[in-house]
């Protein structure tokens, strides 16, 4: 039980970190939750085979980023979560009329990631909008998607308003589309000390293929939080060779260090 005086955790000045898992290979892991803040994140990559890479949510455990389907309702104003279609793993009706509205709170700026987009090209259409309010009734500009992208498209809207649009004709049906949205920028290849202490967020190798002789370096330490939830949306990295090394922040005693729900988790290791 943490007392009055009790502090969190300062991840400026942590000076030493424990291992919790190093991940490499095909498989999604389970997502990971620390007893301390900061995480500490480090991709490392060798001079052969280059892969996909990996995105994942950080968020404080309590209050995880959400997936919202097919909807025309009231604007997302979390930080971080994703979007779809809502089909899963059959193909999207016919006739869909699905309308999101992005509004991190707090946020001056929003990127939108997909992770997939098959529609058929041409009839099936996800309009993307950036908007000056949540109202977004006069859009200041609009990218139309639509048919099949191998490297799906990151949008930025600079305003911290998105309206997102999908709409599918009578006939041919395809797999649809999964996206992942931030307030800010998603947190790619980094190298250096810079911690970040925003509520929620993605950080991810960056796009395409990462380049030989990676060295990418994250610090997470959602504001007010005790400890961080990283989970996966993608990975895929070459199997024993290329790693993902997740730790948590050591300093301190056990007690001010605290733990989650009574748990510790032990040092780990994840083969995909």
């Amino acid at each position: 039980t943490r007392g009055e005086g009790d502090a969190f955790p300062s991840p400026t000045t942590c000076s030493s970190y424990s291992l919790l898992s190093t991940l490499h290979g095909d498989s999604l892991p389970p997502p990971i939750t620390t007893a301390t803040t900061p995480l500490k994140a480090t991709f490392t990559s060798d001079n052969s085979v280059r892969r996909q890479g990996f995105l994942a949510f950080f968020s404080p455990p309590s209050s995880p980023p959400t997936v919202t389907g097919c909807q025309n309702g009231a604007p997302l104003t979390a930080y971080a979560g994703s979007i779809t279609d809502g089909s899963g793993a059959s193909n999207y009706p016919n006739d869909a009329n699905c309308q999101w509205v992005i509004a991190p709170e707090g946020a001056s700026s929003v990127t939108l990631k997909f992770t997939s987009l098959v529609t058929e090209g041409g009839w099936d259409i996800v309009k993307v909008d950036t908007c000056p309010d949540a109202e977004c009734a006069s859009p200041l500009s609009t990218q139309r998607l639509s048919g099949y992208y191998s490297s799906p498209p990151t949008v930025t809207s600079s305003t911290g308003f998105m309206r997102v649009t999908f709409t599918s004709d009578g006939s041919v049906r395809r797999e649809g589309f999964d996206a992942v949205y931030t307030g800010g920028s998603v947190l790619e290849c980094e190298d250096g000390g810079l911690v970040h202490e925003q509520a929620m967020g993605i950080i991810s190798d960056g796009d395409g293929r990462y380049s030989n002789f990676d060295y990418c370096e994250w610090h997470l330490a959602p504001a007010g939080a005790w400890s961080v939830r990283l989970e996966f949306v993608e990975f895929h990295t070459e199997e024993n060779y290329d790693f993902l090394d997740i730790e948590q922040c050591a300093d301190g005693t056990p007690e001010r260090r605290g733990l989650l729900g009574g748990e510790r988790r032990r040092e780990g290791h994840f083969v995909g």
